[in-house]
């Protein structure tokens, strides 16, 4: 399969290309490819080549849930998967509470952990990522299996 970026600078056709559908998966294809090149490829928003990979692609496309939590103090706290579109997120705390996020970008197509994970952030504001309480990510341990963290 081969990805080209959103500004088009950036082609590439990786060897291996997954989308999981749950985190499970995406520990199975970490421990299947311990030794490989391994990159996250989302909406494809990066002008750079970080997530190039003749070897290993993964997409993140289906953790895409969206869950929202109302506190009895007021305070609304979503919660996404890494795949979640901006848009989506939006779109769903919209309908569900007068809220909106702390902070915007402009290109409401990129990923959540695209959004995170650039500094993304609206005129005047932090960014997206100041408004984190909780990441869970997949490393590998001290004993060369993923997990999560």
């Amino acid at each position: 399969m081969k990805i080209t970026n959103f500004g088009g600078n950036i082609t590439f056709e990786p060897r291996y290309f997954y989308t999981p559908k749950n985190e499970g998966e995406v520990l199975d294809i970490l421990n299947k490819h311990a030794h490989g090149r391994i990159r996250v490829a989302a909406s494809g928003h990066s002008w750079s080549d970080v997530a190039k990979s003749d070897d290993v692609t993964i997409d993140m496309r289906h953790m895409n849930s969206v869950e929202i939590e109302e506190k009895e103090n007021g305070d609304v706290y979503a919660t996404s998967g890494a795949g979640c579109v901006l848009q989506r997120l939006l779109d769903i705390l919209h309908k569900k509470t007068n809220c909106t996020l702390g902070t915007l970008g402009v290109i409401k197509r990129q990923t959540i952990s695209g959004v995170v994970s650039t500094g993304t952030h609206g005129s005047g504001r932090s960014s997206i990522s100041h408004y984190m309480d909780v990441i869970r990510i997949a490393a590998y341990g001290s004993d060369g299996r993923a997990k999560i963290y």
